[in-house]
């Protein structure tokens, strides 16, 4: 089973549970669980226009954090997803990130729970 999320940034640090918890997409309405994860892949929407910023704390900012995610190109591409796994053990969790983009900025989110 696989889970996605879409994540609207709010221009402050974020739990990405408690923004997945928030996020609706047609086939799922928010996280309920801190699911376990075999692998997770973060992508910037295409069309935002400011690079978002993955932590491990509320003490994210754009001076400390652990991986940039670019904005999209000028053809609204976005770069390519950021993956955390293939984990045969030691999972992550969604828990485990946190995230900091421009308020209304997209972050696309896909999981593959163990």
């Amino acid at each position: 089973m696989i889970k996605q999320y879409v994540v609207v940034l709010d221009g402050t640090p974020q739990n990405l549970l408690t923004a997945a918890a928030g996020a609706s997409v047609p086939s799922v309405a928010g996280a309920t669980v801190d699911l376990a994860c075999r692998a997770i892949w973060l992508s910037p929407r295409g069309t935002n226009n400011n690079p978002i910023y993955l932590g491990d704390s509320a003490l994210l900012s754009n001076t400390n954090y652990g991986i940039r995610l670019e904005a999209g190109d000028i053809n609204n591409l976005p770069p390519a997803p950021f993956t955390a796994g293939e984990f045969n053990a030691g999972p992550l969790k969604l828990s485990d990130f946190w995230v900091l983009g421009t308020a209304t900025e997209i972050l696309h989110v896909l999981m593959v729970p163990f």
